[in-house]
């Protein structure tokens, strides 16, 4: 049927429904009155109303003949893809156990139907066809459809849903170098997305240095974010958008943490006058134009700055590039003090007085000669005077009124530690401030020569442990006295009574060791790593001298050695990472003490875990390198599954092994997760005896063959899961995809997202569904590098991506559509921060991420999702999944939510608002006659149906 053809049969039918309802109000039955007109003047059609209820009654019809005939057989539709286009001669099979029960083969729209299936048996579907491969899903009779993505680029498989385990999600990014940050732009008054693209900007809040730009569209639901920001950053934003007043954030600071990190940025809409009905309505703002001109008089095109002082701070707000006459205009509160600063290329920056919203102002720009311009070399160093790389550096001066402002944009510093910045005023009395992570700095310099330089030293805010401690044992609070040392200075001390804490002030960042100590109770030594300007309670352990009998063993942590979260603890434990085990080793004098571990477990049985290391070498140091007792010499250069390290003198109180989880270790298939135990004990040895703990009585003090210390002797142990679902590792790329909609928090697969079905990105209730991901690399880059991602049409709606930008330290926004992508990213090889795998040289691996964004629609079970990772010839495939569940209750539309309440004469069925899970079944009135039905007396009376429509599109426009 052509399109004009539809829309005559349609509104013919439209027209038929308006004159049906005027004939029963002529006939004295109000349909127009209570029906019609009450809709429409709500901005509702009646017709569309009317043809979804009338759809409800039917649907409750047909459920209730089905309820009471129950047919025995049904059809089953299958749906097979390739590469998101139907693929043909696909034979499909219908197994009941291990018989084959019903088959059929794709048409050329990818569909077979398998026949003669039976309601309420459980089936398994195969789909296969030659050079596709094989898939299989589960068939239980509750849905009509199957599909099948037989695609030979990203394969679409549905893993088993599983339960979470309670520890998958909690620490997935404790060991984190870098974190995210999704801002949300919305207007203030109505939590809506803005109606135009806002520019946000990210900045230092010690430094004031600008660390990036991201743009919020409409489209999107006005979501953007900051990839790859340094985990300790202490920082906020701004954002602004045409019609809207300038949002300032630097009230409302974060310090950035691994994984994703939530920020608002709520809009007022512009009021300069109040509108013609709303005399109450509030001006929040004036309008003031900036002009440019330069030495002449001239008008200048360029961009104007515009800051907020505050307390003496000054924020940048917002900018815009001036019209052909040199003006920009900006809609500002006008409560608010400012002040404008304006430039352009081959101008020096000038600035204006500080002004009120409404006042107008001019600024003059010197131009820039070689005789007039200087050229600024920032070296950036850390406190130990080390060069810094990937510092963010920016120069700033001051206006008449000193407030500061930026002579350039920022930069961020090379391997060498330096920045450069080009063409600035020369003479001028300036300020170079640089952060990077949790470390900031500033330096004054005066541009006194052509070429002038400066050095900005980095430093990391202090933190605070407030400390207390208690009995081993027994669990109860004791007194005692804590020392912090950093290289062996001590920096700090303490003391508590029973009951109390006490605070230490330590270097953040710095791994500082601590010593608790009390009368009667073996000195505890233990490390410490904390965030900048942190404050952390610690309970301290410590083991009563009493209890020693001979030797003792107390396994203080396992913590990582990612080099910023250096002795921070974990609680669980990722592929590819190395950890270091805390022993404290109490015992007598005697000829020797020693300790053993051994690695066990899943993880450790497998060999997918080794010891890679100790601290401090022993005298005489026994290993194996499987888990069987066939004892060699160690060797430091080598791994090993278990070790035994004894010392003759100068027992150390702390033991530190190591020990590195396989990047490719064996996990469970269906929750991408293992487990790995650690054993271990103490001993000491006096003449021929050794004294083990814990105590194995088959040995009693004697030596063992062929370890001594006896390898099979009882052992304490500590178990440890390992990776998360989230994580998937293959052919040396681990990819990680996380979900999240409406700030719920990272999940891994099997997230419930809300069903966006019928709503827009402007609308109220849509929140998008995030789509994280991050590949982290054991191998290196080849020239050719790519990700691709898949899933259903029906259920995954993509509106946006971020991939690193060209110098992979923030990202870059990239348009998609539709329910796939691949995207090239051969220039990650070409990123100053690339490096090739060489865990010897680069302590950290190369790795890189960014954020889908899309709408969820059908409510489903689970609906896969497919990230692909190609570098070279070689591929690594996540395949996730997750759920969509019901926003609400009612039929979703672009007008309106629909509720049916059915009621029937006699009927015992609880009525239930529809749609619902517990679906009201009515009684068939076909055994009766006509003339019974009309009369209204047949056994169950005609059903009766009570209808509640609610608005729900606040738009300007309802399509």
């Amino acid at each position: 049927m052509e399109q004009g053809a539809k829309q005559g049969f349609y509104a013919g039918l439209e027209d038929k429904f308006y004159a049906f309802m005027e004939s029963l109000e002529a006939k004295g039955i109000p349909a127009v009155k209570f029906f019609v007109e009450p809709l429409e003047n709500k901005g509702v059609p009646s017709f569309p109303v009317a043809m979804l209820l009338l759809a409800l009654l039917l649907a409750g019809g047909i459920f209730a003949a089905w309820a009471l005939t129950a047919p025995q057989a049904t059809a089953l539709e299958v749906r097979v893809y390739a590469n998101n286009a139907p693929l043909a001669g696909v034979q499909v099979t219908a197994y009941d156990g291990d018989m084959a029960v019903s088959n059929a083969t794709t048409g050329d729209d990818g569909i077979a139907r398998l026949e003669g299936l039976q309601t309420g048996r459980e089936y398994t579907i195969r789909a296969f066809r030659e050079g596709y491969g094989l898939k299989t899903a589960s068939y239980g009779g509750g849905q009509d459809t199957v599909r099948f993505d037989l695609s030979i680029a990203v394969a679409i498989e549905i893993p088993e849903p599983t339960p979470e385990p309670e520890w998958s999600f909690k620490d997935a990014h404790d060991e984190d170098a870098t974190g995210k940050i999704v801002v949300s732009v919305s207007e203030a008054a109505t939590g809506k997305a803005v109606a135009t693209t806002a520019t946000v900007k990210l900045y230092d809040y010690a430094s004031g240095v600008e660390k990036g730009t991201a743009y919020a569209d409409a489209a999107n639901g006005g979501i953007t974010s900051f990839e790859d920001v340094a985990v300790d950053s202490r920082v906020f934003i701004t954002a602004s958008a045409e019609g809207y007043i300038p949002f300032d954030g630097s009230n409302s600071p974060i310090t950035v943490q691994g994984g994703v990190n939530n920020l608002n940025a709520p809009l007022a809409i512009v009021v300069t006058r109040q509108a013609a009905g709303s005399p109450n309505a509030s001006i929040n703002s004036a309008s003031s134009v900036i002009s440019l001109s330069g030495d002449s008089g001239a008008a200048i095109a360029g961009k104007v700055e515009i800051y907020r002082i505050e307390n003496n701070r000054s924020i940048l707000l917002t900018e815009k590039t001036a019209n052909a006459a040199g003006a920009a205009s900006f809609d500002l509160n006008n409560s608010l003090e400012y002040y404008a600063v304006a430039y352009k290329a081959g101008y020096f920056k000038g600035f204006t007085r500080t002004f009120y919203a409404g006042e107008n102002l001019n600024v003059t720009l010197v131009k820039a000669t070689a005789d007039n311009t200087a050229d600024l070399t920032v070296i950036v160093h850390s406190e130990e005077g080390a060069a810094v790389g990937g510092a963010a550096v920016q120069p700033f001066a001051f206006t008449g009124d000193g407030f500061a402002y930026s002579l350039a944009a920022s930069l961020r510093t090379g391997n060498s530690g330096q920045a450069v910045f080009r063409d600035l005023p020369l003479g001028a009395n300036a300020v170079a401030n640089a952060s990077k992570g949790g470390s900031y700095g500033t330096a004054a310099v005066t541009l006194s020569t052509a070429n002038t330089t400066v050095q900005v030293t980095l430093y990391y805010p202090a933190a605070t442990l407030v400390a207390s401690a208690k009995n081993l044992l027994t669990n109860a609070s004791i007194p005692a006295t804590f020392s912090a040392f950093l290289n062996g200075t001590q920096t700090a001390t303490c003391e508590v009574v029973a009951g109390a804490s006490c605070n230490l002030t330590v270097p953040s960042r710095k791994l500082v060791t601590i010593h608790a100590a009390s009368s009667g109770f073996e000195t505890l030594e233990t490390v410490e790593n904390l965030q900048p300007q942190a404050s952390r309670y610690a309970e301290y352990y410590l083991m009563p001298s009493s209890a020693v009998n001979g030797t003792a063993i107390y396994l203080v942590k396992v913590a990582s050695t990612a080099p910023l979260q250096y002795g921070k603890t974990v609680t669980s434990l990722k592929l590819g990472k190395t950890y270091t085990v805390y022993y404290n080793f109490y015992g007598n004098a005697g000829d020797l003490r020693g300790a053993y571990a051994r690695l066990g477990g899943p993880v450790g049985a497998n060999g997918d875990a080794k010891i890679s290391g100790r601290t401090p070498p022993g005298a005489l140091e026994k290993a194996g390198a499987t888990l069987a007792c066939s004892p060699v010499d160690y060797n430091p250069t080598q791994d090993y599954a278990w070790l035994d390290s004894a010392f003759a003198q100068n027992t150390p109180t702390v033991m530190q092994v190591n020990m590195t989880v396989d990047d490719n270790a064996e996990l469970d298939e269906i929750t991408h997760s293992s487990n790995l135990t650690v054993f271990y004990r103490s001993y000491y040895k006096q003449g021929a005896d050794y004294v083990r703990n814990p105590y194995t009585p088959s040995l009693g003090v004697g030596a063992d063959s062929p370890l001594p210390s006896g390898c099979d002797a009882l052992a304490y142990n500590e178990s440890y899961p390992v990776l998360s679902p989230k994580t998937l590792c293959q052919n040396g790329a681990c990819i990680t995809l996380e979900y999240e909609q409406d700030n719920s928090g990272l999940h891994g697969e099997g997230f419930e997202a809300q069903d966006m079905s019928g709503l827009d990105p402007q609308d109220d209730a849509f929140h998008p569904l995030e789509i994280h991901y991050t590949v982290e690399l054991f191998k290196n880059l080849d020239a050719a590098t790519g990700i691709s991602f898949n899933s259903l049409p029906e259920n995954t709606q993509l509106m946006a991506l971020t991939v690193p930008n060209a110098q992979c330290d923030g990202g870059q926004n990239v348009v998609v559509s539709g329910n796939s992508f691949s995207v090239d990213l051969s220039y990650l090889k070409d990123c100053p921060s690339y490096h090739d795998y060489d865990p010897a040289t680069y302590p950290s691996n190369f790795q890189f991420s960014g954020t889908m964004l899309a709408k969820p629609t059908g409510i489903v079970a689970e609906t896969p999702a497919a990230l692909q990772f190609t570098t070279g010839s070689v591929s690594s495939v996540h395949n996730s999944y997750y759920r969509i569940i019901a926003l609400e209750e009612g039929v979703s539309s672009d007008y309106a939510a629909i509720t049916a309440l059915f009621t029937q004469t006699d009927n015992a069925t609880t009525p239930v608002p529809q749609p619902s899970a517990n679906i009201y079944t009515m009684y068939s009135m076909s055994d009766c006659l006509p003339l019974e039905i009309a009369a209204n007396t047949c056994h169950h009376k005609l059903a009766e149906a009570n209808a509640q429509i609610e608005v729900k599109r606040a738009r300007d426009v309802n399509t």
